[in-house]
């Protein structure tokens, strides 16, 4: 059985992964977004990951790559 990513927008600007039904990016605003992405890292607590302090991102969902 194959993986079925849920439907979701992603961010072309700061590659969130965000809801389906939002128009605008609640991170930077940007309203280029689209549905195809690879890979994601969801950031729990930014004050110790990582991930979070090399690639300055803030708590929540984000793309790896958006295609």
């Amino acid at each position: 059985m194959a993986y079925r990513k849920p439907k979701r927008k992603i961010c072309r600007n700061c590659k969130a992964i965000i809801d389906k039904d939002v128009d605008r990016c609640p991170y930077c605003g940007s309203t280029d977004l689209s549905e195809d992405y690879s890979g994601f890292i969801i950031i729990v607590n930014q004050n110790n990951s990582e991930f979070s302090k090399r690639l300055n991102l803030k708590e929540g969902k984000w793309a790896i790559r958006v295609l």
